[in-house]
């Protein structure tokens, strides 16, 4: 297979008309990217979403990723997702350089909007919601609280 790397989230500079792929959100073909205010001025926070469903029915495109890499580390086959992707979010901070230093050009439009530098957070869930989402919602109403907390996925 060709190796890819995925669909990387873009951002534009719209006063001096240039649009900018960011690999700092990691590249995942996130659909929907919505700013949360971060109510502090050196971070930006950043809900990420897109293809949170099942993979299945690709059975060629899985075949020959285990044609050519072989097992997991855990020695068990690749298998398409069910039921993975948890809410994400990411935490950039302002100022500074993929490596964490502060940026040098303070005009430097990523460093200074967050984007160079930050994590994604996944919302864990405790091992009791191990059933699958949807038997864990249906039952439940708008507005109730889900036990977890977000952790560092890179």
């Amino acid at each position: 297979g060709k190796e890819f790397v995925g669909i990387s989230a873009h951002v534009q500079d719209l006063e001096n008309h240039v649009d900018y792929a960011i690999g700092s959100v990691t590249n995942s073909g996130f659909e929907k990217i919505v700013e949360i205010n971060s109510q502090h001025k050196d971070y930006i926070m950043l809900a990420v979403s897109g293809y949170n469903g099942d993979f299945s029915g690709f059975t060629a495109e899985l075949d020959a990723r285990i044609a050519e890499y072989g097992n997991r580390p855990d020695g068990q086959p690749y298998v398409w997702t069910k039921n993975i992707c948890p809410a994400r979010i990411y935490v950039g901070v302002k100022g500074k350089m993929e490596d964490g230093s502060m940026a040098v050009d303070e005009d430097d439009f990523l460093a200074k909007n967050g984007l160079r530098y930050g994590k994604l957070f996944g919302f864990a869930v405790p091992p009791e919601m191990t059933m699958t989402r949807d038997e864990y919602h249906k039952p439940r109403a708008n507005g109730e609280m889900v036990a977890g907390k977000f952790v560092a996925i890179n």
